[in-house]
């Protein structure tokens, strides 16, 4: 298959790159002019800060306004960029100079130049591989991460979103890093760069880390190793290269704790502002931040202290602000429509009722795991055995030092962060109800607080006996990193598994990653001349046409190489897809039959899914379908949190306490009826029907046929004049129902056309 170029839609990625360039260079300055007198890393780290919190802030306001539109994101971050420059540019400063504590003076121990190895190798091939390739994704991505952006971008407005046959809980989470996917997606009218939108967050994440490590006096080499650390975590590099949320989460609860720790040692206004933006954006990433919020709050009270109380509370309603204005709105959101702010989960303290839901203890008990052996299996998946013993090691030996210290009465306010890793873990185990092994993501915010402890103890001594530590910490990295598959879980060396795929795609060799080359040739030769540009820019003098000549090589190839990996994706991406199984077969039949469809009139194909969790993969290539979940009964414009509330009210026969009873209740389908529905479907304007059987787990408390499929399939049976089967596929593996006495069933889909009266 040859890879014809689209220079059709360069301008796209230009476009996409001038707006995120616009909005980098309005943080850069703002980080520049605000924490000029701060070391490296602080305004790095809040530069990076105030990148992503721009793009929250212009998109959830023109998303809830209903203006996403390209030229208007397109204007907002011009308008950013013109507004600041209008900032007052600081005076020159000799860095090197500053009493920081972060002065060039301790060399690179041989253990911490071979982390940093690691940690530049590991993110090469995350970088490369996020942006050029586009395998099948993880099931959060297609069910809500990129299924919410694109309806967005589709309807001009941020709406609630029902989920076809998704944990409907998802339609009222916190949603800032799914802005940030709209915000990537408009430009390109698709999906092809979300997979590395983490990436940065993973550099930034190692940037405080270090900052933080660093602030807590630890030495350089300490801090440079924790941040290596934090890279080379084989739950972090496998997160960096898919469409979700996990790093952010972990990015802003540290870079909270960090801003916090130094609005309390500088007394900086700009440091209060910038620990207020993070943990708005920690909040308004995953609910799970409201009781992990607990761990800012403990050290925000306590910095309080010594103001004031007038100061405290000025203070303390300051931050409330920054709160909800990065973050908090999402709550509120679901408070003003839902009347809960945690809709849809219920809030219960000494069995009084705070805020009703459709999720009680029952429902959250089902998935939480008790036994010890499950906690250990999940650090050996994300962390790494022997890389887990390592911090495990440096958090004991750590702690040991800080408790001497607080016997014989030294200060040290740092002492929390010994604190954090651990208690990270018990609200992991405790409070969070989804606490299983696909779940141990949400692990994250501890391991990198981790990180930090365990450049504490690294030794500033060049002498064998005081790197011994460092080499046991490489030892362990390499250890975690080449472990595969075991106890039914995915492997944990996907780094290694790249690099190999990546090599044998430019090597050549025969494959469907063969066509990948040219972008990973381009990319790869742009990371290159940029990475010994940037090493010998301060030693070699170099002159102004060098410079202007090498920063347009390396831009000209960054940008081939972006439009030689769209060009991939756009080609390949269904192929992939098919090769995920009787879904992905039927997801490539789909978008084949409705691409033609657009080509030749123009207009998007409307397609209803029923059974489908991943309903992302129905959009098209271009996203060029409109994808809908039809109501089944006669209230089609009715959202969950609607059903739950009728329900709740006037239904008096006890199915209410049924339907509580799991962790996806069917408030939306208790009356489902079947002319209702096809009413809805012709209102709707829907032209195609997408099913496919339901989950073990759907299959045990949804209504469905005796092959799998949910009920609406036994309808369009029934109706052979108003659906036609236009494809069908079925898996010859039978699989049988958890629990349950019914005969097994086969995975299958079928695509049905729906002809209107």
């Amino acid at each position: 298959m040859a890879q014809a170029f689209e220079w059709a839609y360069l301008w796209r990625v230009l476009l996409m790159l001038g707006m995120n360039a616009a909005v980098a260079a309005a943080a850069w300055r703002a980080a520049q002019v605000w924490f000029a007198r701060a070391h490296r890393s602080e305004r790095l780290l809040a530069a990076g800060v105030l990148f992503f919190a721009q793009i929250v802030l212009v998109t959830g306001l023109l998303g809830f306004l209903g203006l996403v539109s390209l030229p208007v994101f397109a204007a907002a971050a011009l308008a950013l960029f013109t507004g600041s420059r209008y900032l007052k540019h600081p005076e020159k400063i000799d860095f090197d100079c500053l009493e920081t504590g972060e002065r060039l003076v301790e060399t690179v121990l041989p253990p911490v130049k071979a982390l940093l190895v690691l940690a530049g190798i590991t993110l090469a091939a995350i970088a490369l591989w996020g942006i050029v390739m586009h395998p099948p994704p993880g099931g959060d991505g297609y069910i809500y991460h990129l299924y919410f952006p694109a309806t967005w971008l589709q309807q001009a407005r941020i709406t609630y979103v029902d989920l076809p046959y998704g944990v409907q809980a998802a339609t009222y989470y916190p949603l800032n890093t799914e802005l940030f996917y709209l915000w990537l997606m408009l430009p390109v009218h698709d999906d092809f760069i979300t997979n590395a939108a983490q990436f940065p967050a993973l550099i930034l994440g190692a940037v405080c880390v270090f900052a933080l490590a660093r602030r807590a006096r630890a030495s350089r080499n300490g801090a440079l190793a924790g941040a290596c650390l934090a890279v080379l975590i084989p739950g972090f590099a496998q997160q960096a290269g898919v469409a979700r949320v996990d790093l952010f989460f972990s990015l802003w609860f540290l870079a909270a704790l960090y801003f916090l720790y130094a609005w309390n040692d500088d007394k900086k206004t700009a440091q209060f502002i910038m620990a207020g933006i993070c943990w708005g954006l920690f909040l308004g990433t995953k609910s799970l931040a409201a009781p992990y919020s607990l761990l800012l709050f403990l050290p925000f009270v306590w910095f309080l202290g010594p103001q004031g109380p007038r100061r405290a509370f000025a203070s303390a309603v300051a931050m409330g602000l920054l709160l909800i204005a990065f973050g908090g709105f999402w709550y509120i959101r679901n408070a003003l429509i839902t009347g809960n702010p945690f809709y849809p989960l219920q809030m219960e303290v000494g069995g009084m009722m705070i805020f009703p839901g459709a999720y009680g203890k029952d429902a959250m008990a089902l998935f939480h795991a008790s036994g010890a052996s499950e906690l250990g299996r999940i650090t050996d998946l994300f962390l790494g055995r022997w890389l887990g013993l390592f911090l495990g090691l440096c958090w004991m030996w750590a702690g040991i030092q800080q408790l001497i210290g607080l016997i014989t009465g030294k200060k040290n306010t740092y002492v929390y962060l010994f604190i954090v890793p651990a208690a990270v873990f018990a609200l992991f185990w405790w409070v969070n109800p989804h606490n299983n092994l696909t779940n141990g993501r949400f692990l994250f915010p501890g391991f990198v607080a981790a990180c930090v402890v365990a450049g504490l103890v690294v030794s500033k001594k060049r002498t064998i006996n005081g790197q011994v530590l460092i080499w046991a910490g490489v030892a362990a990295v390499v250890a975690a990193g080449f472990r595969g598959a075991g106890q039914g879980a995915p492997a944990s060396d996907h780094v290694f598994q790249m690099w190999r795929s990546i090599l044998q795609s430019v090597s050549g060799r025969p494959g469907l990653l063969k066509e990948a080359a040219p972008a990973f040739l381009c990319l790869g030769a742009g990371m290159c001349l940029a990475g010994l540009a940037a090493m010998g820019w301060r030693r070699a003098k170099f002159s102004t046409v060098t410079r202007f000549s090498a920063v347009l090589l390396v831009s000209i190839l960054f940008v081939a190489g972006l439009s030689m990996s769209w060009t991939y994706q756009r080609q390949t991406k269904y192929i992939w897809l098919a090769q995920a199984g009787v879904a992905g077969q039927s997801w490539y039949q789909l978008n084949a039959q409705t691409m033609k469809y657009y080509e030749t009139t123009g207009q998007p194909t409307v397609v209803a899914s029923v059974g489908n969790e991943r309903a992302y993969a129905l959009f098209g290539t271009r996203l060029h379908n409109r994808v809908l979940a039809v109501n089944v009964d006669s209230h089609s414009h009715w959202h969950f949190h609607d059903y739950h509330s009728h329900y709740m009210k006037h239904l008096k026969n006890g199915r209410e306490t049924k339907v509580l009873q799991n962790e996806r209740p069917q408030y939306h389908r208790i009356n489902a009826d079947c002319g209702a529905w096809m009413s809805n479907l012709e209102s709707a304007g829907v032209q195609l029907v997408f099913s496919t059987t339901l989950s073990p787990v759907g299959m045990q408390f949804m209504e469905h046929t005796a092959d799998g499929f949910p009920v609406e399939v036994e309808w369009m049976r029934q109706n052979p004049d108003r659906f036609r089967l236009v494809w069908s596929v079925r898996s010859p593996v039978m699989r049988r129902v958890p629990g349950t006495a019914a005969a097994p069933v086969a995975e299958a889909a079928a695509i049905y056309a729906f002809i209107p009266q």
